[in-house]
């Protein structure tokens, strides 16, 4: 592949959506293949955008936007069959989510499950945790986005802990081991609707490069969803420039009934300014 590929690819895709000359283009996916999770990741609205790949990225993924609200799974399979799902509602990927996913989207849990399950089926996946993230349009379309077969960042497996009472890392044992009992999986885990409250974390990014002190406002501390948290400032006070989404400076954790009010406090703090 090189930028001439790229460019094709992004008129391409206009033309199959019917788009004529002066449309706003749809954006397109690019990502370095050798690099992990969101590490060189571009979206491409416009051709100038294409200036921004350099030739170390190639070779490279191209993917076509996928519309709808996004969402991942925590899947734990044992003896080909999904014995638990746990469904993580993203507020914005890579700073906040929480766990279970809101009314709206737990509702779709049946259409949810199916999806999951075709995915083991079609992988032939038998023992073990699966990660797959999907998007969901308002008409109820399920999308998948993509899989992965490993421990879930953004805190999740915690956020489960706290949500459902049970150790996600225990569980991925249990599932991983073919001498597990179907017993013992059924007394593991409990009723993915039983969950009492919902568990929720931000994960906090400095606006600056550089930082002097930690600020935690008053109120926010204060609030009955507050846990606790694990912020920290950089001794050197130089921040690290930000490459994909894992190298946040800390993590506030969350927990309450209502998910209405988790979703407006994890998007209320998003870009407070925690470093100063």
């Amino acid at each position: 592949f090189n930028k001439d590929d790229v460019r094709r690819f992004l008129r391409r895709v206009n033309e199959a959506l019917l788009k004529l000359d002066g449309d706003h283009l749809d954006p397109i996916h690019v990502k370095p293949l050798d690099k992990a999770g969101s590490v060189g990741h571009l979206a491409i609205d416009t051709e100038e955008d294409i200036e921004q790949i350099t030739d170390a990225d190639f070779p490279l993924l191209m993917e076509s936007h996928l519309d709808g609200q996004e969402f991942s799974c925590e899947a734990f399979v044992h003896k080909g069959k999904v014995r638990f799902l746990n469904i993580t509602e993203y507020i914005r990927l890579g700073y906040s989510n929480f766990v279970p996913a809101s009314p709206s989207l737990e509702e779709k849990r049946p259409l949810i499950e199916r999806a999951v399950q075709q995915l083991v089926d079609a992988f032939e996946i038998e023992y073990g945790v699966i990660h797959p993230e999907y998007f969901i349009t308002p008409d109820g379309t399920l999308h998948f986005g993509e899989v992965a077969a490993r421990v879930p960042g953004g805190h999740i497996f915690e956020l489960i802990e706290r949500a459902y009472g049970f150790s996600a890392y225990e569980a991925q044992i249990l599932c991983s081991d073919p001498n597990t009992t179907d017993e013992e999986i059924e007394q593991f885990f409990p009723d993915p609707y039983s969950f009492e409250g919902h568990a929720g974390c931000l994960m906090v990014h400095p606006n600056r490069d550089y930082v002097e002190d930690l600020n935690i406002p008053d109120e926010l501390e204060q609030h009955p969803y507050f846990e606790k948290h694990d912020m920290f400032t950089p001794p050197q006070g130089k921040v690290a420039e930000r490459v994909g989404f894992g190298n946040h400076y800390g993590t506030i954790f969350f927990y309450g009934r209502d998910s209405e009010e988790m979703r407006d406090l994890l998007k209320g703090y998003e870009q407070y300014n925690f470093y100063v």
